[in-house]
């Protein structure tokens, strides 16, 4: 399910970012590659959630800021 979800969001050309932190997961997700550098990401931080949870949540809200732009 994890690896299917992160292929769904790198199909759609979006760039994404994971790595650890002593309290659980750091998520970046970059609707373009060039927005990683212009800081317009969305980043989330799980503590209590899992791997997928975190990514699932960050992807919500960069649906909803892509929604807003519009």
């Amino acid at each position: 399910m994890l690896e299917q979800k992160i292929k769904e969001l790198t199909s759609k050309g979006w760039s994404i970012k994971i790595s650890s932190n002593p309290l659980g997961w750091d998520v970046v997700i970059a609707v373009s590659p060039w927005d990683l550098r212009n800081d317009n990401y969305y980043a989330s931080y799980g503590s209590s959630k899992s791997l997928l949870e975190t990514i699932e949540v960050v992807e919500k809200l960069v649906l909803e800021s892509l929604e807003k732009k519009n």
